[in-house]
């Protein structure tokens, strides 16, 4: 992996992409812009940005990127793994599912009372 992976600001973003992508992928199309625009207002809340890497006259240096970009990369990175993250939700949901309908058995099996033979 490339050492930008550690950097501390790369997986504060990770952590804080974690802590929204299920709201975002379970969000309706258009709440998603939503999200990510609120996600890049706390990265500027934070005082932190995108940047990149360009060469400039046989050097490299920092640049940072514009609005549009830092959104598309913040949408993206909501995105990214979402297949298997749609997966353990989906499951979740029937596990959810499957403990309420027996523990609904179970609530009706101890308020069934039979009627008496006479």
């Amino acid at each position: 992996p490339a050492p930008t992976n550690f950097h501390a600001g790369n997986e504060w973003f990770r952590d804080l992409i974690r802590q929204h992508q299920t709201q975002y992928l379970c969000a309706k199309r258009s709440d998603k812009p939503v999200i990510a625009t609120k996600l890049l207002d706390l990265l500027k809340a934070e005082d932190r940005r995108f940047v990149r890497r360009v060469k400039s006259k046989g050097r490299f240096r920092w640049e940072e990127i514009d609005e549009k970009r830092a959104f598309e990369r913040v949408c993206q990175s909501l995105r990214d793994g979402a297949p298997e993250l749609r997966r353990q939700l989906l499951a979740s949901k029937k596990v959810k599912a499957a403990a309420v309908a027996i523990k609904e058995s179970k609530r009706q099996q101890e308020n069934y009372s039979p009627l008496p033979f006479w």
